[in-house]
């Protein structure tokens, strides 16, 4: 739990517009919004999946990848140390790190993939207090990318519609596609914030 960032409820009524919603997201940098009534009751959530799925299916035709993707993405090799990639993961403030070979992606790490090694980290202290067998120190540094990270991305390029790129997301569960240009090479990460920052300029355009 203190790994997890403290961010404060924010809530919206039923009528707000759909750019709104993803404006509040952007602004506080969250991924769901409180459902409130006219009592400010609590009577649902809305979160970024359901922006996502309002992209996919309603505005097709409308931006391409390249548009809004982020094109300074933070990497790691298969071979560095897990701790590599915990490192920008917390010092960036960013939910994943993409692994690249030779310039070209071959997986991805975030934050829920580390969870597997989380028992690493903790200190020996801690470790006393719950009566649990002492990690010497450095194991961590030992533990490969490679050996935690999801392998085989799903890629898209930067002419891609947005569009498509959301339905991916939403179709696998996963919150950002590393980008490639025709040699396969890594030049970008779109990612679900990407589109609900897509969707809260849709007044402004």
């Amino acid at each position: 739990m203190e790994l997890l960032p403290k961010r404060a409820l924010v809530s919206v009524s039923k009528d707000t517009g759909l750019a709104e919603c993803a404006r509040k997201m952007v602004e506080h940098g969250i991924s769901s919004l409180v459902v409130a009534d006219d009592g400010e009751k609590a009577i649902g959530i809305f979160t970024r999946t359901d922006l996502l799925d309002f992209y996919a299916r309603r505005l097709a035709g409308r931006a391409r990848v390249g548009q809004y993707m982020t094109r300074n993405v933070q990497t790691v090799r298969p071979d560095d140390s897990v701790t590599s990639a915990l490192a920008l993961l917390t010092g960036k403030g960013i939910s994943r790190v993409i692994v690249v070979s030779h310039g070209k992606p071959v997986g991805i790490i975030t934050g829920r993939d580390l969870l597997r090694v989380m028992p690493l980290l903790r200190t020996a202290e801690d470790l006393k207090k719950k009566k649990e067998v002492y990690i010497p120190a450095g194991t961590i540094e030992t533990i490969e990318v490679a050996n935690v990270m999801k392998p085989d991305p799903i890629t898209v390029t930067e002419d891609c519609d947005v569009a498509d790129a959301a339905l991916m997301m939403k179709g696998n569960k996963i919150s950002g596609l590393p980008v490639i240009n025709s040699a396969d090479e890594l030049v970008g990460v779109i990612t679900s914030t990407d589109v609900v920052r897509a969707i809260s300029q849709m007044e402004k355009d």
